[in-house]
């Protein structure tokens, strides 16, 4: 691992360079979203809307639980 001097020279040589924190997706997510996977969705929820006639007002989203799949990642140089 680079130590503080190696940050602080290569942060003078460029001074554009920044400490990020990379934003996080989950790999169930990343790779869930796929056309296969999306397609299933749309037959189910086709059928669904099918049976039961729901409005556009009567359909919500209730996938956020709360609960995080993801791990918070380091810092990156960029």
């Amino acid at each position: 691992m680079a130590g503080k001097d190696f940050f602080l020279a290569s942060k003078k040589r460029n001074p554009d360079l920044a400490l990020r924190t990379p934003e996080v997706t989950s790999l169930i997510r990343a790779t869930g979203f796929n056309k296969p996977h999306v397609d299933q969705f749309y037959d189910l929820f086709l059928k669904v809307q099918e049976q039961f006639g729901f409005q556009a007002s009567q359909i919500y989203s209730a996938d956020e639980t709360g609960v995080s799949t993801v791990h918070k990642n380091d810092k990156v140089l960029s």
